[in-house]
């Protein structure tokens, strides 16, 4: 979530290959994001169990997919020129905490019967190999890799819930 009251802040991106590049931060990582914004949350949960009912109906299965924001999956990597902005931006461990926004929106596609993937793990192990590629750094969406990854993960996905019998490449 963006804060225009306050300034974006400049950080340092550590690349894999040893680079170090400066970029601007637009989206945090605010693990109390459902409880400070419970209209948003509920409307996103209404919105997604009118789209699964609605799929069920006609015999679609929905799958929820669940991209964490590039400072999460970097913070490793990402040094902060002030202190002020790494506690707004990443404000505690980055782990799985079961109040954040993957952790009750998996909590509620459980209620619901709906599958429910969070990527943060593949994108942080990816990140460990290689952290290029992953996200736009200039942008925070995910760049080329990014998006490879997250198609394996649900195709792996895919595959384990037996509705495909092939890799795909």
């Amino acid at each position: 979530m963006r804060h225009p009251q306050y300034s974006l802040p400049a950080v340092k991106l550590q690349q894999s290959d040893g680079t170090e590049r400066g970029i601007t931060l637009r989206y945090e990582y605010d693990p109390d994001a459902p409880s400070k914004n419970p209209l948003g949350f509920a409307e996103t949960t209404q919105a997604i169990e009118a789209g699964y009912r609605l799929c069920q109906s006609q015999g679609v299965k929905l799958v929820v997919v669940f991209v964490p924001t590039m400072v999460r999956v970097m913070e490793p990597y990402v040094t902060f020129d002030r202190a002020e902005d790494k506690i707004r931006y990443l404000p505690n461990n980055v782990g799985s905490e079961k109040n954040d926004f993957s952790g009750r929106m998996a909590e509620f596609c459980r209620k619901l019967g709906c599958p429910f993937i969070d990527t943060f793990t593949a994108l942080r192990k990816a990140a460990a190999i290689d952290n290029r590629n992953l996200y736009i750094p200039v942008d925070e969406h995910l760049d080329i890799r990014g998006h490879e990854l997250v198609a394996q993960t649900v195709a792996e996905w895919m595959r384990s819930q037996a509705m495909v019998n092939h890799r795909v490449k």
